[in-house]
């Protein structure tokens, strides 16, 4: 949760920046504009997923029955700004206002992360976006995670790639729950979470993992935590410490 909500500060500060405006209706025609960026059939694609994106916004803004923040400006026919959006919008609503984001606002955010830029950093975010929202679907739920049976979708390997690059953490194919640990401490890293804290993140799955070591026949544990766990864990940390 601290990791989303996050995201959506970097991703509402570039937003305001870009549409000089925090109204959501200024921003959608000012920035949520990616579909202007292709031509054809591809055009057509992301101008149907920007209409989605419409669909979910319009579902938050009149489908919301509580009076908060969002049901104050409703309720008193006033432009509703687009924080008061972000405060009930899921992450999987938060990941298609990514994607329609206009390429140059995409690049102000990721710059401000400090992700790289020569292995595609706007696209790889919004893969983790989706990443990230099948994990906390499955945690809010009280999903079982440790097997990774809660993702919806292969997650592209470019996203590998770019950890394997920023952490020195090598093998990520997201078949192991320790892969989406790597990703938690490479994204705490890139928001200014501290070296301890990321740490204690570390240690706390290490221990869990152990636990399991002790209970489970060998057999069973290594079906579940790959034998790369260790080393990972090991590369990961070196990763903090040198961050």
């Amino acid at each position: 949760m601290s990791i989303e909500t996050a995201l959506k500060n970097y991703t509402l500060e570039a937003v305001l920046g870009d549409a000089n405006s925090a109204i959501f209706e200024d921003i959608w025609r000012r920035s949520l504009t990616d579909y202007r960026s292709y031509t054809g059939r591809t055009y057509r694609k992301a101008w149907e997923t920007r209409q989605r994106l419409r669909s979910e916004i319009d579902s938050i803004i009149y489908g919301h029955k509580r009076r908060d923040v969002i049901g104050h400006f409703r309720d008193a026919d006033k432009d509703i700004p687009i924080w008061a959006i972000f405060e009930v919008m899921t992450l999987g609503n938060f990941g298609s206002f990514y994607d329609c984001l206009d390429r140059r606002v995409k690049t102000v955010i990721v710059r401000d992360l400090g992700m790289p830029t020569n292995l595609d950093s706007e696209l790889r975010l919004k893969e983790i976006v989706f990443a990230l929202k099948d994990f906390r679907n499955a945690i809010a739920h009280n999903g079982v995670v440790l097997d990774v049976r809660f993702q919806s979708g292969s997650i592209n390997t470019g996203v590998s790639q770019l950890l394997k690059q920023e952490t020195g953490v090598g093998k990520i194919d997201f078949t192991d729950i320790t892969d989406y640990v790597v990703l938690l401490v490479y994204l705490m890293r890139r928001m200014g979470f501290t070296k301890t804290e990321c740490k204690q993140l570390i240690a706390g799955y290490e221990t869990i993992i152990e636990h399991f070591r002790a209970e489970l026949p060998i057999n069973v544990y290594s079906r579940i935590i790959m034998t790369t766990a260790r080393s990972k864990l090991t590369a990961l940390r070196q990763f903090v410490s040198n961050g």
